[in-house]
This record gives structure tokens, C-alpha cells and sequence, in this order.
């Protein structure tokens, strides 16, 4: 106490000064960090295509399609596709407004802080491409299947607007994947169609010979049983026949349909508080640094009065 009230003075030029630096320090040495999150939830349709290909299996045809195969729309693989260097290297050539830079500016110019050039580097692609997967970030529910996205940045008004094309972006890769794999879905389907087909005039054929050449069928019952056996075929031909055309009307549906694969529960809001610097915590060091720094003063000062004198007895020996 007695060394505090002799230095009170000292100690709250220390304090004050140490105010004025975290202020300083807050306005020109540090840059706002702000959050934006929003929630989604990828709406997976194999359930159906699954129904359908077991039914298909009844009848010993597959549909090209693998029960255990992982769904790009699915939420195990979502979380994958917004970390994924297509997604953010697609989100570069993207035009937003930001008050830094100004109107109408491509991601990749804001990104690598130059409006001017343009035309990048693959270099600089590559660079840009990694700095937007760090802005991104995606947390995955343990109990649900809805998806948290997030992205920072400096300005508060530019990244809700850059997650708002992070989810369009997510939307389009999982679309043109659909796409692409429904084609692909629609061949196999036509082409065993045609194949069932085929099988199914062939069997109609047969019958049609049959009860031709055979007119007198219930006098022998080798003949039943071989009727039987005929109008077996046919009917099973012609099952799986319209199986397969009903699976066919459905990916033509899928294909033409405009319903969205990502749903969004909760859209994306400027950002009302900084999620960094925090200005108590720079306050609270500045001021804990400036304490320690009086505290070592205070102290060396105690010692040099104490101890001078001996100093210069050792000096002048």
C-alpha cells in the first residue's frame, strides 16, 4: 500500500495510457471479424429409388443403382461438397458489391485485395481458392440432418451475400450430379426396356404358335401345363416391363421437375456484433500489460534507492 500510494500517480498515468493504446491499437491495428450462419437441409430422394429398385429386384432386374451408394445431396457428403475446391474455386468468378471495393466486383479481385488486374495466375487462383475455403465452414448436427453454414469476413454486409452464393452454388453442384446421374439412369432403363420388350414379343410369339398347333389342349395335360408355362413368361415380361416404364416416367419427371435439392430453413443476416476483436479482452490485456510494466518500475526504482549506494562503493573499488 505504502508503495502504491508513493507511486498513485505513476500508476494511473500507466492506466490511462494503457486505455489509450488498447483504443489505439482497436482503430488502426486490428481488422473486424464478423459471422454469418445459416441453416439448411439437403432433401435426399433415394428412398424412393430404392422402393422402386426392390421392386424391380422381384423380378431378377436390376436398375443400375447401388442401395449402399452414397447420395451427393445426402448430409454425410453436403458438409464435403462446401469444403471442396470446385465450390470455392466456382465461387471466384461470382460479382458482389462491397463498400471496400465497390460495385460489381469479382470475388477473387476482393479476395486477393486487387480490383485492377484482370486476369490471375493459376497461382493466384489456387491462393484465392484456399482463402474462400477459410471464410467457409459448415457444422454437421448430431441428431438432425440439418446443416449450419457459416462464413466470415470483414465487412458485415458482404458475407451474407457471399453464403447466399456458397448455397446457390452448393444447390448447382448437387443438381447438375442429379442430373447427370439420372441420365445415365434413363439409358440403362431404355435400353433393358427394349431388351424386355423383345423377350416379351418372342414369348407372345410362342403362345400364338402354340395355340395355333395345338387346338385341342384340355384332351392332354402336357398341353395345359405348357400353356400354363407360356402365359407364365408373358405375364412376368409384361410386369417387368411396366416396372421399368414406370421407372422411366419418374426420371423424366425428376428430370423436368424444378424442385430444389437444398431447402432453406433459415436464411443468412447481417451480422449485429463482431465476433472478434473483443474490445473488453484488448482493454482488460492492455491494462493487465500496463500493471505488470508499473509494478517492474515501481519495484526496480525500490531497489536502485536501496541498493545505490552499495553500487558505487563496488564501482569505485
Amino acid at each position: 500500500l505504502k508503495y502504491f500510494f508513493d507511486n498513485k500517480i505513476l500508476i494511473i498515468v500507466v492506466l490511462i495510457l494503457s486505455i489509450v493504446f488498447g483504443k489505439i491499437y482497436l482503430r488502426f491495428f486490428t481488422v473486424p471479424l464478423y459471422e454469418t450462419e445459416a441453416s439448411i437441409l439437403p432433401i435426399n430422394n433415394g428412398n424412393s429409388n430404392n422402393e422402386m429398385s426392390s421392386i424391380a429386384g422381384q423380378f431378377g432386374i436390376s436398375l443400375g443403382g447401388n442401395k449402399n451408394k452414397l447420395d451427393l445431396s445426402s448430409g454425410h457428403l453436403v458438409p464435403e461438397i462446401v469444403k471442396s475446391r470446385r465450390l470455392a474455386k466456382s465461387l471466384l468468378s461470382y460479382n458482389f458489391d462491397t463498400k471496400k471495393f465497390g460495385k460489381n466486383k469479382k470475388l477473387i479481385s476482393i479476395v486477393k485485395n486487387d480490383t485492377v488486374l484482370k486476369k490471375f495466375s493459376e497461382h493466384q487462383i489456387r491462393d484465392a481458392t484456399k482463402k474462400v475455403k477459410r471464410m467457409i465452414s459448415v457444422k454437421v448436427q448430431k441428431r438432425s440432418p440439418i446443416l449450419i453454414l457459416r462464413v466470415q469476413g470483414s465487412d458485415k454486409y458482404f458475407i451474407p451475400k457471399l453464403l447466399d452464393a456458397v448455397i446457390n452454388e452448393l444447390s448447382d453442384i448437387v443438381s447438375q450430379f442429379k442430373l447427370s446421374q439420372n441420365l445415365e439412369k434413363k439409358s440403362y432403363i431404355g435400353s433393358r426396356m427394349n431388351d424386355v420388350m423383345s423377350s416379351l414379343k418372342v414369348a407372345e410369339d410362342n403362345y400364338k404358335i402354340f395355340k395355333q398347333t395345338n387346338r385341342k389342349i384340355l384332351q392332354s395335360p402336357s398341353l395345359i401345363i405348357e400353356e400354363q408355362r407360356l402365359l407364365r413368361e408373358i405375364e412376368l415380361q409384361t410386369k417387368i416391363y411396366i416396372t421399368l416404364k414406370t421407372e422411366y416416367q419418374m426420371a423424366e419427371i425428376e428430370e423436368k421437375g424444378n424442385s430444389s435439392i437444398i431447402q432453406i430453413l433459415d436464411k443468412p443476416e447481417i451480422p449485429l456484433k463482431k465476433l472478434s476483436p473483443k474490445p473488453n479482452q484488448i482493454y482488460a490485456s492492455f491494462i493487465m500489460l500496463g500493471i505488470i510494466s508499473c509494478l517492474g518500475v515501481i519495484s526496480f526504482r525500490e531497489w536502485w534507492s536501496s541498493n545505490v549506494e552499495s553500487l558505487r562503493e563496488l564501482i569505485l573499488k
